[in-house]
């Protein structure tokens, strides 16, 4: 018997597939949620509008090398910026698309 069933809990974590220029992506909602919770992608009514039914995923017109940053980010916490991803293209992106936070944006390491 696992603890979280010993305590009548179950385990559940909602995982959101995002498929972005032609890269498929599997975020954890809540990580997401905790990490950059006024973003597009915390905000179900927000990204819905990028919800491909027939796929069963979210699709998003960005580039997936800043789209991986993102994902390190809400994986980690850390924000880093690859050497081979321009410093201009990265914040656009992130602030314009994704709306994280001038702190969280301010915080990257170079």
């Amino acid at each position: 018997m696992l603890p979280d069933e010993s305590l009548g809990k179950k385990s559940h974590q909602s995982v959101i597939q995002c498929l972005v220029s032609n890269v498929r992506f599997e975020l954890d909602e809540n990580l997401i949620k905790k990490r950059t919770p006024n973003s597009l992608l915390a905000c179900e009514d927000r990204r819905s509008y990028f919800y491909d039914h027939e796929r069963n995923l979210y699709v998003f017109d960005q580039p997936a090398d800043v789209f991986e940053v993102l994902v390190y980010f809400i994986s980690t916490g850390l924000l880093s910026r690859p050497i081979n991803i321009d410093e201009k293209k990265l914040r656009v992106s992130s602030k314009v698309f994704f709306l994280l936070s001038r702190r969280k944006k301010n915080s990257f390491i170079f």
